[in-house]
């Protein structure tokens, strides 16, 4: 229950949180660890996994002594009463560089008439694996109560002053001698009291923003729960006095920029924030500087300047974003470059990492293939190569997500590639990242052609793995006709086995699958990945089935003259199934993408066979080696096997004809790296192989 104080005799003490100080009391403290160079800082509770938030301390003055405490008021009269069956609350804190702790603080009053005036106060470490998820909030939460934050006591717990009926500070100082450095090492404070009392009563900040990362023991939750740990949405006014040995980072990040097909300036922002303001008229950033270069050449400098103000301490900028332009460069030039940032104490910060990016163009009337699943060496065939060879390939791990200027070269009327592009997705997220920049909606505007694959392609869109009913404005819903959508519906196929999907015997593109086809994702791994999706409610034209009638893939051609692919499953990992082993359809992937871009319009025929262009040898092979082959007539094939020191293992000679597949047992080998020569007619290749198991 939450009460404001009103009409009450409060004597106010004064904390530096704010700049109103109303009444002003000086305590000591002795410095005991000279040997480091240090700084003492308040720390302010937080979420679990964030840094908190510091606010400086006072340091000595013309009286000689080491610091000042200051107490203030701020604006939250406000105490929790109620507290009957409560009995110990506390706050986190997590050192945002190495420290020890010196002493925490708390504000308390007796609401209520009480015999027990004091509590005990404490400070805890806690469990680094423990989030905020841990624990539901005590009004209205679910009512399973979570683990205890108090991990080992490092001070306390010990009786506190008595606590008056006006607003009472007491701050609980370690022992001196005995200091903890804990290093980064999340703790807790806080105190505990009598239960069956109402009284005493913690100070709060009311009805905070989740996550609620302020805790309390109760015998009696109001969500009806057991006794235990519970959240509370109010916030208690405790916090930590630490002693950090370690200056924090004054950048918090910096953009990572992909490749692109832009010659023009590019620009780079950092997030920059000084957290630590001694003494208080230095407290702030006083320059931010981007420094690069242009294919290895001489490092130059440009000044940052700060384009979104955060956080400011009087005129000085304490946390904001930074920004500045990389010149434009030609096509093939490469550009590295990193930050440098300065606070006005004169302590300087360099980015960690140099970031590096190239400036490519894409290839006229070639479509784009956009990568971040595993696809290709060492993980499957690749098959698009196999099937059209006017491609331009975009790998996400090698060159970052393509920005506007690369997917605008394949719209039409804006650039000279193809208007197709294949988008084969792990997760969906970068997808998700050109949809919220409105790119891949252009390119569907002005006419273009869009292949989607992938088990958890709408993830991105959608933010979670479960039922999602989209609504008008979201793209899945203007765009792909979805209403409806299932991302994980293990209801449907077990993670632990492959997926049948049945084609449309009546569709221009899955007419050949109408009996069916293996997809297994990711058995290279093992099992256990099989999260394929559903389409539940659209009005696109249903391609793919799994063996209930379910969507599992659709295609749809607009009014606006755009046409869609989406496929909720890789595409790539349509299997053949035998006892005890598997292999990829090479066949039924090939004709696949050949239809899919045969209705986007594109002269994709079956090419006569040709040796050479049609092996396929998967990279990554347990018990036997599969080597699928499509020759025109007879052929003397012969296969060496090497380690990875050049030893030869073994040898194959045979003969093969057509279309078909080999088996090469070759079980005895142990899991490592393999090299194996094959002669196919006048076609000789070497293949790097690796065992899994």
């Amino acid at each position: 229950m939450l009460k404001q104080v009103i009409n009450r005799s409060i004597s106010f003490v004064v904390v530096l949180i704010s700049v109103l100080f109303i009444g002003l009391m000086g305590l000591t403290i002795t410095s005991t660890l000279m040997a480091k160079e240090y700084t003492d800082v308040w720390l302010l509770p937080t979420v679990p996994g964030t840094p908190s938030k510091i606010v400086p301390v006072v340091k000595g003055d013309e009286k000689g002594l080491d610091m000042w405490l200051r107490y203030d008021d701020n604006e939250a009269n406000y105490v929790l009463v109620g507290l009957e069956d409560a009995e110990t609350l506390c706050v986190f804190f997590e050192p945002p560089a190495t420290c020890s702790i010196l002493a925490m603080e708390f504000c308390a009053t007796c609401y209520y008439p009480t015999p027990h005036t004091t509590v005990k106060k404490f400070i805890a470490l806690t469990d680094t694996s423990l989030t905020t998820d841990c624990w539901n909030e005590y009004h209205a939460g679910d009512s399973i109560p979570g683990p205890s934050p108090i991990l080992q006591f490092v001070a306390g717990p010990v009786p506190s002053k008595p606590i008056d009926t006006v607003w009472t500070w007491d701050t609980l100082w370690v022992d001196p001698d005995n200091i903890p450095d804990v290093g980064t090492h999340p703790f807790v404070a806080g105190w505990i009291k009598v239960p069956g009392d109402s009284s005493p009563n913690p100070r709060i900040t009311p009805n905070i923003d989740p996550p609620w990362h302020a805790l309390m023991y109760r015998h009696e939750p109001a969500n009806g729960g057991p006794p235990g740990w519970y959240s509370s949405w109010h916030q208690f006014w405790i916090r930590a006095l630490v002693r950090i040995y370690e200056p924090q980072r004054l950048i918090r990040s910096v953009d990572k920029l992909p490749w692109s097909y832009t010659t023009g300036p590019r620009t780079v922002t950092s997030e920059i924030e000084d957290p630590i303001g001694v003494p208080e008229d230095v407290w702030g950033i006083a320059s931010a500087t981007l420094v690069y270069n242009v294919n290895g050449g001489d490092w130059q400098t440009i000044p940052m300047v700060c384009v979104d103000t955060i956080e400011t301490w009087g005129d000085n900028i304490i946390y904001g974003i930074w920004a500045a332009d990389i010149p434009g460069v030609e096509v093939g030039d490469s550009v590295s470059y990193y930050v440098v940032a300065e606070d006005l104490s004169g302590l300087s910060d360099t980015w960690r990492t140099i970031y590096w990016y190239k400036i490519i163009e894409g290839t006229p009337g070639n479509i784009f293939f956009y990568n971040d699943d595993f696809y290709g060496s060492p993980f499957t065939p690749d098959f698009v190569g196999m099937v059209y060879e006017n491609v331009d390939c975009w790998d996400y791990n090698v060159r970052g997500a393509p920005d506007s200027s690369v997917i605008a070269f394949y719209t039409p009327g804006k650039g000279s590639g193809a208007p197709v592009i294949l988008w084969n997705s792990w997760g969906g997220e970068i997808f998700a990242e050109a949809v919220g920049a409105g790119v891949i909606q252009s390119f569907l505007d002005a006419g273009g052609n869009l292949f989607m694959s992938g088990q958890d392609f709408l993830y991105g869109l959608a933010g979670t793995y479960d039922t999602v009913t989209w609504e008008a404005g979201t793209f899945p819903y203007d765009y792909l006709k979805f209403y409806v959508t299932v991302d994980d519906d293990t209801t449907l196929v077990s993670p632990n086995t492959y997926a049948i999907f049945y084609g449309n015997p009546e569709d221009t593109i899955t007419a050949p699958f109408d009996e069916g086809i293996y997809v297994w994702p990711y058995i290279w791994y093992g099992t256990g990945l099989t999260w394929c999706g559903e389409v539940v409610e659209t009005d696109a034209i249903p391609i793919f089935f799994y063996e209930g009638g379910e969507i599992s893939g659709a295609r749809y051609e607009s009014e606006k003259g755009y046409k869609y692919v989406f496929l909720y499953w890789p595409f790539a990992y349509i299997v053949e199934v035998e006892p005890d082993t598997w292999m990829f359809d090479t066949w039924a992937v090939k004709t696949l993408l050949r239809r899919v871009l045969q209705w986007f319009g594109l002269p994709v025929g079956v090419k006569l066979p040709i040796v050479g262009q049609n092996l396929d040898i998967p990279s990554i092979f347990m018990s036997s080696i599969n080597i699928n082959y499509d020759v025109t007539h007879k052929l003397p094939m012969d296969i060496e096997l090497y380690d990875v020191v050049g030893r030869k293992l073994a040898h194959l000679h045979t003969e093969v004809e057509g279309r078909g597949t080999y088996n090469w047992d070759v079980s005895q080998l142990p899991v490592g790296v393999y090299f194996m020569k094959i002669n196919l007619g006048n076609h000789h290749d070497t293949h790097k192989l690796i065992k899994i198991r």
